[in-house]
């Protein structure tokens, strides 16, 4: 499985977001395999295969890689359930100059695809 740069990027975007936001963080019930089997994976590319096919198929190289897996799929989730909240109080918050005055410069580390997200979700939503 090819790790492309957005996936590095997204994989510290998750866990920082787990990091630094969380309330409303689901927990997740991941439990990686840990051996020394042939062909054992890094953490990233468990996260890429997890995020792709919602399961593990080959085990992690590190027991101790298992607590950022689990810190980058809770993040995953719990930006996701913002990015979905961020929509329904969109225009009951003021719209575009909510998220641009407000929400953009409290989360001005976020990824620009995560603003875009609220954006065509919300185009979508008043369609």
């Amino acid at each position: 499985m090819k790790i492309t740069q957005r996936h590095q990027n997204d994989f510290a975007t998750y866990i920082r977001w787990r990091d630094e936001c969380s309330d409303f963080c689901p927990q997740t019930f991941i439990v990686p395999l840990i051996s020394a089997a042939k062909s054992p994976q890094t953490v990233l590319e468990a996260f890429v295969e997890y995020d792709t096919h919602g399961k593990l198929t080959r085990p992690l190289q590190r027991l101790e890689d298992a607590e950022p897996l689990r810190k980058a799929v809770e993040g995953k989730a719990s930006l996701n359930l913002h990015i979905k909240m961020w929509v329904e109080g969109y225009e009951d918050c003021g719209g575009v100059f909510w998220l641009e005055s407000e929400l953009m410069p409290e989360y001005h580390w976020l990824p620009s695809w995560v603003w875009k997200a609220v954006q065509n979700q919300w185009a979508l939503k008043v369609r």
